[in-house]
């Protein structure tokens, strides 16, 4: 017979029991997550290193779609990858070096016939862009995955700038009204574009 308050003791082991089971099956998790992060990591570090340094790669941010290409082209030269390694690499790329991670790309100091280079004193780091309509996309879409540098060191024409944009976007897994990359293109042809 068991006697009154017993019930509860044994109701709270019950708890108790299956707290700890659940909470060991998360660390288990984790931990698998984590190993999972560090073969990638390895596999990243094996397959890239074969042909250049990491230092070319922790400098770029891409997206999905930026680095399924960047990866598949990297095979196509010699990596030696399978589908499933590529994946993971990928993955990690994504996960580590996609827009938004550990910061945007850093251009430094631009070259001297840039647009907004009246001497030696512009770097990506202090760059104003110009007042115009357009102006608050381009920094808000664009430092999302590198500096403006990247944008104020060319000159390009209207196509290419679109051109460029949709492949940035693309590259970047972001999607924008057809209007707002008028406007984008609009801006960067009129502040950056090809002067004859």
């Amino acid at each position: 017979m068991i006697k009154p308050g017993c019930s509860l003791i044994i109701f709270s082991i019950r708890n108790l029991s299956m707290v700890f089971i659940l909470f060991a099956f998360s660390h288990v998790i984790i931990a698998a997550d984590m190993a999972e992060n560090s073969d990638s990591k390895r596999l990243y570090e094996s397959a890239c290193t074969q042909c250049h340094g990491l230092q070319v790669i922790e400098k770029t941010r891409d997206g999905r779609s930026g680095w399924e290409d960047t990866v598949h082209k990297m095979v196509i030269a010699g990596t030696q990858l399978n589908a499933d390694e590529m994946e993971l690499v990928i993955d990690y790329l994504v996960q580590h070096y996609g827009p938004g991670s550990g910061g945007a790309m850093k251009t430094g100091s631009l070259p001297p016939d840039s647009p907004l280079q009246p001497d030696t004193s512009v770097t990506s780091e202090n760059i104003s862009l110009p007042e115009g309509k357009g102006k608050n996309l381009v920094k808000g879409y664009c430092r999302g995955c590198h500096d403006l540098g990247r944008i104020v060191a060319t000159r390009r024409s209207a196509d290419g700038w679109r051109r460029y944009t949709k492949n940035m976007l693309e590259r970047g897994d972001v999607t924008i009204s057809a209007e707002n990359i008028e406007i984008i293109v609009s801006y960067l042809e009129q502040h950056f574009g090809k002067r004859d």
